[in-house]
């Protein structure tokens, strides 16, 4: 599954994340990401977006996070290909 995401803000140890599927256009929501507990919060999904396809994007998120490669413009990612079984 194709995403596409950006950081909308950084605060402290907190970033505020958009994001959206690429091939679905009512498929978008907003997260946070700890970066002291590493852990991801979905704040907002629309309709057409799921709690399931949104983990999907974790790792990935992840990645661009440790290597502080999560910008303010819009990127294109894949999701992790271990989690595309299903």
């Amino acid at each position: 599954m194709t995403f596409y995401v950006q950081k909308e803000s950084e605060t402290g140890h907190k970033l505020l994340i958009s994001y959206n599927c690429g091939h679905r256009p009512t498929c978008d929501g907003s997260l946070s990401y700890d970066k002291e507990t590493q852990e991801f919060a979905v704040l907002t999904l629309s309709s057409g977006a799921s709690v399931l396809d949104t983990e999907k994007l974790y790792p990935a998120l992840k990645r661009l996070i440790e290597q502080s490669a999560l910008t303010e413009e819009k990127q294109k990612v894949e999701e992790h290909p271990a989690s595309q079984n299903g």
